[in-house]
């Protein structure tokens, strides 16, 4: 019986544990929606400058050089990645502070833990 009660004790302090977890990530989830839609952000200026680039290089093929507004739309283009990139430095610091949340979090609870044995 003594054994039940033992492993009833371990599973109970298990689930808070459980709990404590999902709480953290829960409250982490909305800043990393945020940080996702940046980086699609990034992914689609990615994919335009990729599109304008080679119509840049069809026109040098085809004309010798490329047109005055395909040069203007590449330089946007760059311009707009560049910008994205800049939101790349916040997403990097808060991924760093998420973790070191997450990190002495975790040290806190092992504390605990410590102290409860």
């Amino acid at each position: 019986m003594a054994q039940l009660e033992h492993e009833r004790d371990d599973l109970l302090a298990y689930r808070q544990r459980v709990e404590e977890e999902a709480n953290q990530i829960s409250a982490v989830l909305p800043r990393l929606k945020g940080r996702l839609l940046q980086v699609q952000q990034i992914e689609q200026a990615l994919e335009n400058l990729a599109d304008i680039k080679e119509a840049v290089d069809q026109q040098e093929r085809a004309n010798g050089g490329p047109s005055r507004q395909s040069s203007e739309d590449l330089r946007r283009a760059v311009e707009r990645l560049l910008e994205r990139a800049d939101a790349v430095e916040f997403f990097e610091e808060t991924v760093e502070g998420i973790e070191s949340d997450l990190d002495s979090d975790s040290s806190l609870e092992s504390d605990e833990d410590s102290d409860e044995r």
